[in-house]
């Protein structure tokens, strides 16, 4: 007897996106690849293991029985020294713990780190460790997805329980270093920035998009960023760069071409400027 389920196609709660809410993902040894995110998300790790290079992180591995948060508007390269399985939550809108707990109230909350040697919360990754009821929950999702479930509603509700189980067994305080990254006193403010910045050109057209002036905009900002949006931009430019050199093997000419560089001059120099060396050097420091 065939127990998959066949869902109606019309149906505006069919998912038929490339890339669902939810979606278990295999990765044979040896894969290498790149993610550009257009959501946070969230990854499961029920098999395997994981190397990721991104931002001002060094080599990170993550392996099973680990929980860890992407944020969005970073490139995550990565590499299976081992065969992977990943659940993965795409997060569509602001992060809630529930309806009546936004995720910035964590902001402020004393944070917990462990280790010898710790770095600063803004310099390290933090993982949560997949508890027993986690594992549960994460079964019966596996089991649907296998039986053939694709529907926006029921992935909704599985990542909003998700958070349920997370502020009901985690302490406020685990929670608050998991999704610290993102953590500002307006988290919906710098999300939006966050999840929009490719999106707009200029300041003028997120400020639009915000309802604001780019005055009230740049003011609010530089409140919630510590920095005014040209210097969070061209920081972001910067780091997206150093990426591109350090973890591809691409021509300098082309990553000059893909991030709006018309001529290699003003490449490089833009490099020795925002980075300190040139894209040669950047490169050969990591070979």
């Amino acid at each position: 007897m065939n127990n998959k389920i066949i869902e109606h196609p019309s149906c505006h709660s069919v998912d038929n996106l490339n890339k669902p809410q939810i979606e278990t993902v295999s990765i044979p040894k040896g894969t290498t690849g790149c993610l550009e995110l257009n959501h946070n998300e969230v990854a499961f790790f029920l098999e395997g293991r994981l190397k990721f290079i991104f931002g001002n992180f060094h080599e990170h591995e993550s392996k099973k029985g680990q929980i860890l948060f992407l944020p969005v508007g970073e490139r995550y390269f990565y590499r299976a020294p081992a065969n992977a399985i990943v659940m993965v939550f795409r997060l569509h809108g602001p992060l809630k713990l529930c309806d009546n707990y936004p995720v910035e109230k964590l902001y402020g909350a004393k944070a917990f780190v462990t280790g010898n040697n710790c770095k600063p919360l803004k310099e390290k990754l933090n993982m949560l460790q997949i508890n027993s009821h986690l594992w549960h929950f994460l079964d019966g999702i596996n089991n649907c997805l296998t039986d053939g479930i694709n529907c926006n509603y029921y992935f909704e509700l599985k990542i909003k329980e998700f958070f349920l189980l997370l502020r009901t067994y985690y302490t406020k305080e685990e929670i608050h270093d998991f999704f610290q990254q993102i953590l500002t006193k307006d988290t919906i403010f710098s999300e939006f920035v966050r999840l929009n910045s490719k999106r707009f050109r200029t300041v003028t057209e997120i400020a639009d998009a915000m309802n604001l002036s780019p005055k009230q905009f740049a003011k609010k900002f530089v409140e919630i960023f510590k920095e005014t949006p040209y210097q969070w931009m061209k920081a972001n430019k910067a780091k997206v760069i150093q990426d591109e050199i350090t973890s591809t093997n691409k021509p300098f000419k082309q990553i000059a071409y893909e991030n709006e560089f018309s001529t290699i001059a003003q490449f490089t120099k833009f490099c020795k400027k925002e980075i300190g060396k040139t894209p040669s050097s950047i490169r050969a420091s990591v070979e």
